[in-house]
């Protein structure tokens, strides 16, 4: 059985993200969408000492588990909770502040078609030259329609951007990771 704070991905998937996040030595990351916490954890454990984490997301109606996502920070980690909307221009400001310049950018938020766009176009442009972005949900399902991800990786994928997808199982629906390189 999953715990509770599991990542809500494939394993084989986040296994490989891991592992490139892993690489950069990032000492700068931002996840969007951070829910129950599973991919904030595998971010903080890649965090190089020293590193700022950043995780935006909407105040949940269940239990607040910021204490507790506290507690996995490593020491020499700072890790910034932000309760708010990733579409509003002074989350915007507040992440930039905090980390000009990202190493890696994890956006799991809003998965509408306007949302996920506007959440690329705004931070993507945070990333350094050598980090990632990834993307999750890209891979399309027909029991979640509502789900636009894959509409604006489809999109990506057909620009100048490099990208990179991540999909266990062609067959499979939903889940799928998308990596951005700028």
């Amino acid at each position: 059985m999953e715990s509770f704070f599991e990542p809500w991905q494939q394993p084989a998937e986040i296994e490989v993200l891991v592992a490139r996040c892993r690489g950069l030595r990032p000492r700068a990351i931002l996840e969007i969408g951070t829910a129950r916490g599973g991919t904030l954890r595998c971010w903080l454990e890649c965090a190089s000492p020293g590193a700022t984490v950043i995780s935006v997301d909407l105040p949940w109606k269940a239990e607040d588990h910021r204490e507790l996502f506290r507690s996995w920070a490593p020491p020499g980690v700072t890790l910034h909770l932000l309760h708010a909307d990733s579409h509003d221009p002074a989350t915007l400001a507040e992440v930039a502040r905090l980390a000009p310049v990202l190493d890696f950018l994890f956006i799991d938020g809003d998965h509408t078609y306007r949302g996920v766009k506007q959440d690329f176009d705004w931070y993507a442009g945070l990333v350094r030259p050598g980090g990632l972005v990834a993307l999750h949900d890209i891979h399309p399902s027909a029991a979640t329609p509502e789900i636009a991800v894959p509409r604006f990786w489809r999109e990506l994928r057909a620009g100048d951007l490099r990208t990179e997808e991540i999909v266990a199982d062609p067959g499979q629906a939903g889940f799928g990771i998308g990596l951005v390189y700028p």
